[in-house]
């Protein structure tokens, strides 16, 4: 592409900025400026690369960035969820949009947030990505008459409005002033007016977890937005994860995911949930309905904090899409509260999900003892050094899971499992201590060789008190709800 408009300021763009200082008559010293994306300047613009926010504080602007992945100085935010900033509400003199809007998933949310951040008078500077230009560059793209409707849908006033064409690709450049404190139209009235090439068509019809799977990021992010909290489920769900949304690698992904995960049980009577993995269920959670953190409204949210030690970080919510089936999102406790993926859970009345079966287990194992051996035989043309000294321990970690799935999978073949993984530790023990492996890879004393074949026990005992431990809590919550269920 001739000019990157997403991740650098060009001449154009600074032109604009300067020609709405001129024509506004501002006082660039103090003035708010919030700029859309931490933008750097291209080299040919000043002849050295700088950094957007540099330059613009050193002509005295009080510069504040967003961008969701919070670098340069950036405040880490996403422009496709509610700000949930009220400090930055009203409290800029000039938003500028140079090549980031385009790239927000969910376009309602954006350009409402990038209203919000205008004060009464406040200018919006905009570069944007004409229709039918740029392909591969961004999601969303504008036609001519988008600006003219942007202005009569929110009340601005157009200070300037031009295109210019490089390489083939067009662009729209605007300069507009928020002349009052009106709300922001809503989804539907917004979308009448205003026109964006890329949005996705509401979805309409009837909704199956198989469709919703199907679906891009930003159909499913317009769906749950569009949805209330509903009902809090009750009983048993088949779960489907959705990583990656819309792309190719979605279906695959999912039908891997399907063996490890396969829903949750919810538990109306005590508020709370389980997971079902690997065929057993794991991981209480509780729930109750709360503040989204996709859009800050009513959700079901499924909390781990203080119910698991290993799935605390996490932090689920779902809307009830249509009856009995719903979407979620999953994050992940970080400043950012990154979202790592959709999930759908269908309660409708269908086949019950299948259970982890011995052939599935059987493949898995197989893996990880494949994955381990080759640790252990190949390391020289695997560019193994002393310095990944803890990669060649990877065929006790491999061997320890796979002694837990064997034995949360009821496996008849457990104790061969067993075997076979503690034979894999005593011989990597013998053979360093033989001499079969050069001493450059591995350089292990005796006293190193005592210890690797005690961890080796010390897992195998610790996979089969695990595997019982966790079989006796199955148990005990299965008594649990046959009592709730009065049988």
């Amino acid at each position: 592409m001739g000019l990157s408009m997403g991740i650098s300021l060009t001449n154009g763009a600074l032109s604009l900025f300067h020609d709405a200082v001129r024509m506004e008559r501002l006082v660039v010293v103090g003035l708010k400026m919030a700029e859309l994306g931490n933008q750097n300047l291209r080299e040919d613009v000043l002849g050295v690369p700088l950094a957007a926010k540099k330059l613009f504080r050193s002509m005295g602007i009080d510069h504040t960035s967003f961008d969701i992945n919070g670098k340069d100085g950036a405040l880490p935010i996403d422009l496709s969820v509610p700000l949930g900033r009220p400090e930055l509400v009203e409290s800029f003199d000039m938003v500028t949009n140079f090549g980031t809007m385009e790239h927000v998933t969910r376009q309602y949310q954006g350009w409402l947030n990038v209203h919000s951040l205008a004060k009464v008078g406040g200018l919006f500077l905009h570069i944007l990505p004409e229709t039918g230009t740029w392909p591969g560059y961004c999601e969303y793209r504008y036609g001519e008459d988008f600006f003219p409707a942007l202005a009569a849908c929110c009340d601005y006033e157009i200070l300037k409005l031009s295109r210019c064409g490089v390489d083939g690709d067009r662009k729209c450049f605007a300069a507009m002033m928020r002349k009052k404190g009106s709300a922001f139209p809503s989804e539907s009235e917004f979308f009448s007016k205003v026109r964006i090439d890329g949005q996705a068509t509401p979805v309409s019809g009837p909704l199956t977890a198989r469709r919703l799977a199907g679906m891009s990021a930003a159909l499913l992010d317009d769906l749950y937005a569009s949805r209330g909290a509903g009902s809090i489920p009750q009983g048993d769900s088949r779960g489907t994860g959705i990583p990656l949304a819309g792309s190719f690698l979605t279906r695959p992904l999912a039908r891997a995911g399907s063996l490890l995960w396969q829903g949750k049980v919810f538990y109306p009577a005590t508020s709370t949930l389980i997971n079902k993995v690997l065929g057993i269920r794991l991981f209480v959670a509780r729930v109750y309905v709360g503040e989204s953190w996709f859009d800050g409204k009513p959700a079901i949210i499924v909390d781990y904090q203080g119910t698991s030690w290993l799935c605390g970080p996490i932090r689920d919510e779902i809307r009830e899409v249509s009856p009995g089936l719903y979407l979620g999102m999953a994050y992940l406790r970080t400043a950012a509260r990154k979202r790592v993926l959709h999930f759908v859970l269908d309660l409708t009345p269908g086949e019950s999900p299948p259970r982890f079966s011995r052939r599935a287990l059987g493949i898995l194992s197989s893996i990880l003892v494949i994955a381990g051996t080759l640790g252990l035989l190949f390391p020289a043309q695997m560019t193994f050094t002393t310095a990944a000294a803890p990669f060649h321990q990877f065929h006790i970690v491999a061997g320890f899971l796979g002694g837990l799935i064997a034995l949360f999978g009821r496996n008849g073949h457990t104790r061969a499992f067993h075997l076979a993984f503690g034979l894999a530790s005593l011989y990597q023990a013998v053979a360093s201590h033989s001499g079969l492996f050069p001493a450059t890879y591995f350089r292990w004393t005796r006293a190193d060789d005592v210890v690797h074949i005690v961890l080796g026990v010390a897992l195998i005992a610790l996979a089969a008190l695990g595997g019982g431990f966790l079989k006796r809590r199955q148990a005990k919550l299965r008594r649990r709800q046959a009592d709730q269920n009065g049988i």
